[in-house]
């Protein structure tokens, strides 16, 4: 069995509204035109739809003797049937899933309206009653209305001999024009959903129709009825296409959604062309950064470079703090220490006690000048430790002052530390001889 759908040419009786309010709630939708008042007068509130179905097998398709075409085919059928919204009195849905219950389908009263109906070439559009029946009818269904399973079976003879032949060439496809009460209570049968259950089915005729598009599959329609539909233009890529509503708000949608996707498309790619730039910056700063620090880094090895101490100036520094110390010393100063401090500390602590309270709040030039002027007429020996080492123990024969070196104890005079050191090696050698002996025979107390 192959199901197809037609496109109805009528919608919402507008008689009772509020009645219609009750069948299939917001969905009513006034005014209608008036061959659809003529084809629902019997029933406020019920919409026309039509159904399609192909002769089977077991329809038993055959030509009389006296050259009728009969069949006792299926035209009705249970479950879940597909339609425009339109159709429905629900212009705002695209389509609209329609339930028909067993309950309905093999309702008494539908099954007796299945009996007895005009058959027509063609959906005419309207009511098929008696004051119209000569100018459509073909034939009739016969009164034997039997239930098959989920269908319903009714026996046809066409009557006309161009409808005959029009079913001989090709069109063969059996449609109800019906009406109906929608109850828009949505549901599931078998796995899967829809909007609305059928109620009240009563048939009006039996309508001889071409195959459907897409070959003898469940569709919105058929080709007579699409002739009749009023087409769009709709604009699809520079060209001017006409289609019926339903498939221009399908391609509007589409294009719509493709619009939209496009457009987030742009919007992303410009995001991440500014992240990207946003990250260009954010490297040039850092290159910037790294140049600024590389200069820094530059300067501040040439300023360690110039700030090296070479040997030479070393040498100046400890002969100078050397000085300073031994000047210090030399004003017998009680309490004055110099192990582990500066110059400029010994320099403050000398003046500072010295001028008290004179010098308080001077700076390091101005100790330095008040040292200096304090220490002026102080004697020193000219030589410090690192000059009494190097001569000692230096290359040069004319500065080796160590004992026995060519200038030891040169024109019969001592640098203290030689005379230290002639001291210590006497000590060592004549101990034995007692403290007193040392004291009065060491070679230096015989010099003085």
């Amino acid at each position: 069995m192959v199901i197809r759908r037609r496109r109805t040419a009528a919608t919402v009786v507008d008689t009772n509204f509020e009645q219609c309010n009750r069948i299939i709630g917001d969905a009513a939708r006034p005014p209608v035109i008036a061959d659809d008042v003529r084809w629902n007068t019997d029933n406020a509130g019920a919409i026309s739809l039509f159904d399609a179905l192909e002769f089977d097998d077991q329809a038993r398709v055959r030509i009389t003797n006296d050259g009728y075409l009969v069949a006792n085919p299926r035209i009705a059928r249970t479950g879940i049937q597909v339609y425009l919204g339109s159709e429905c009195g629900r212009p705002d849905l695209a389509q609209v899933r329609v339930m028909r219950p067993a309950d309905s389908v093999f309702h008494t009263d539908a099954m007796h309206s299945y009996a007895h109906r005009p058959i027509t070439i063609d959906h005419p559009g309207v009511r098929v009653t008696a004051d119209n029946w000569k100018e459509y009818a073909v034939g009739q269904t016969g009164g034997d209305v039997v239930r098959d399973g989920g269908t319903v079976r009714v026996p046809t003879v066409l009557m006309d001999a161009a409808a005959i032949q029009e079913f001989k060439n090709g069109k063969k496809q059996l449609s109800v024009g019906y009406t109906c009460n929608l109850d828009w209570t949505p549901g599931e049968h078998e796995g899967q959903k829809y909007d609305a259950v059928q109620t009240n089915i009563r048939a009006n005729h039996l309508a001889v129709v071409a195959n459907a598009r897409g070959g003898p599959q469940l569709v919105i329609g058929d080709n007579a009825m699409e002739n009749q539909m009023n087409l769009k233009t709709v604009m699809v890529d520079g060209i001017n296409c006409q289609m019926t509503d339903t498939a221009a708000e399908i391609v509007l949608r589409a294009l719509k959604t493709s619009a939209d996707t496009i457009t987030q498309m742009k919007a992303d790619a410009k995001k991440r062309d500014d992240e990207d730039e946003e990250c260009d910056k954010e490297d040039m700063k850092k290159d910037e950064l790294i140049k600024t620090k590389d200069a820094e880094i530059a300067t501040l090895r040439q300023q360690l470079a110039d700030a090296k101490v070479t040997p030479a100036q070393l040498d100046a520094l400890v002969k100078a703090r050397q000085e300073t110390f031994d000047k210090a010393r030399a004003l017998g100063i009680k309490g004055l220490t110099v192990d582990g401090k500066s110059v400029e500390d010994v320099q403050k602590e000398v003046v500072t006690t010295k001028l008290g309270d004179a010098a308080k709040g001077w700076d390091a030039a101005q100790i330095a000048a008040s040292f200096n002027t304090l220490t002026a007429g102080v004697k020193t020996t000219g030589s410090h430790t690192l000059d009494h080492a190097r001569q000692a123990f230096g290359g040069d024969p004319a500065h080796q002052y160590r004992p026995g070196g060519p200038s030891y104890a040169q024109g019969g005079v001592m640098s203290p530390q030689d005379q230290a050191y002639s001291d210590s090696v006497f000590d060592l050698e004549n101990g034995w001889r007692g403290a007193d002996w040392l004291a009065k025979n060491r070679p230096g107390q015989r010099q003085q």
